[in-house]
């Protein structure tokens, strides 16, 4: 169990995208361009519009409930590990609450 907020995406959005684009000590190229200089601008952000500005897209900051599919600030992350077919569910705490009233009925 775990808690993943934007904020905490935000911050580790550079660190993130390096591991992804940066082997060998050579960046990959993307259909977005070149990917150090998107690093040197993630480095710099410290909102969503700046890494969105950076990147192209918020999917690198989006957070989603897997029960009521809204977009949220903050998650729980449920189960195993996110990996190729975990079982991992991402609960909003607005669920997290409507689950708990499930226990009295």
């Amino acid at each position: 169990m775990k808690l993943i907020t934007k904020e905490m995406l935000i911050k580790d959005v550079a660190e993130s995208w390096k591991r992804s684009y940066l082997r060998n000590g050579e960046w990959y190229e993307t259909i977005s361009g070149d990917t150090e200089i998107v690093y040197r601008k993630l480095l710099k952000a410290t909102t969503e519009q700046e890494v969105v500005g950076a990147i192209g897209n918020k999917s690198w900051t989006s957070l989603y409930c897997n029960d009521c599919e809204k977009e949220v600030n903050a998650v729980v992350q449920l189960g195993e590990g996110p990996d190729y077919e975990s079982h991992t569910a991402y609960i909003c705490f607005d669920c997290l609450e409507k689950a708990l009233k499930l226990k009295g009925n």
